[in-house]
């Protein structure tokens, strides 16, 4: 059952490619340029009906990205120790992380 499972990757482009308004909801919504900051340049978003500018985020209030961190998060409910969460960040995508980071 094992090998004939797939394993699909994360689809963080799907979710955030669902334009709404976290303030009204509309569908006129545009971009606006980007925003820059330490964990990489995000898209900027601007809502016709309210006049808000946002950032369309599937994790709300956090830098890391998401693929690393749904990742991080599937490896500790799956039983994995946090010094090998940390080691396995460190050999797939070469992050130094210290154990406790992931706690």
């Amino acid at each position: 059952m094992r090998n004939k499972a797939e394993v699909e990757d994360f689809p963080v482009e799907e979710i955030t490619n669902e334009l709404a308004c976290p303030y009204c909801s509309p569908v006129s919504i545009v971009k606006a340029g980007m925003r820059k900051n330490k964990s990489g340049p995000k898209q900027k978003l601007y809502c016709k009906e309210c006049k808000h500018y946002f950032v369309q985020e599937p994790v709300k209030y956090v830098k890391a990205n998401t693929k690393i961190l749904t990742l991080t998060l599937d490896l500790y409910y799956k039983g994995l120790s946090l010094r090998d969460i940390s080691d396995t960040l460190y050999q797939f995508y070469g992050l130094k992380t210290h154990h406790e980071t992931i706690r």
